[in-house]
């Protein structure tokens, strides 16, 4: 479905995302399909409402959201700048760092790996990290207390298995 007004159009699924929690999913789908075969306008300005948003989505906590507009930026090829990827990395959403780290990997220092290995809770986190980095791969095994299957991670990490995919195509 085509639409003569692209702007009006766009307008109206950004509304939707900031006004209905319960369809921001479905709108950054749409959204996402919709960019792809340039059936909507993105602008400076709509940007700035999604990172509003995203914002205000980290600070009340709402991890699904927060995942569901970081996939957004990625899935519109938003050119992602160090202060806002930050702003990921210092929030408590473990998947919403995952995909920040494999999306944007090229803008994240060694310092940034470190302060989320420190703060990790959760062992996807921590395993993503040690993937990226090779000198993580022994206390990751330590700190979880693997035993049993070291082997098995280890050749997860000989393999590069990754629990993320990238999206890649664009």
């Amino acid at each position: 479905m085509d639409f003569e007004d692209k702007e009006l159009y766009t307008s109206y699924l950004l509304n939707l995302l900031c006004n209905d929690e319960k369809a921001l999913g479905i709108v950054c789908d749409i959204i996402s399909d919709d960019y792809k075969k340039k059936r909507i306008n993105i602008d400076n300005t709509f940007y700035d409402v999604i990172l509003r948003k995203l914002k205000s989505e980290m600070k009340d906590s709402h991890d699904l959201e927060t995942i569901w507009l970081v996939y957004l930026l990625r899935q519109t090829e938003y050119k992602m700048t160090y202060s806002v990827l930050k702003e990921i990395l210092n929030s408590n959403n473990e998947l919403a760092i995952i995909v920040a780290i494999e999306e944007w990997k090229e803008l994240i220092s060694k310092e940034d790996f470190e302060k989320c290995w420190e703060k990790a809770k959760s062992w996807i986190l921590l395993y993503q990290i040690a993937l990226n980095d090779e000198d993580k791969r022994d206390l990751f095994i330590e700190k979880l207390g693997i035993s049993h299957n070291r082997d098995f991670y280890q050749k997860l990490f000989q393999n590069g298995f990754s629990f993320y995919k990238r999206c890649d195509g664009f």
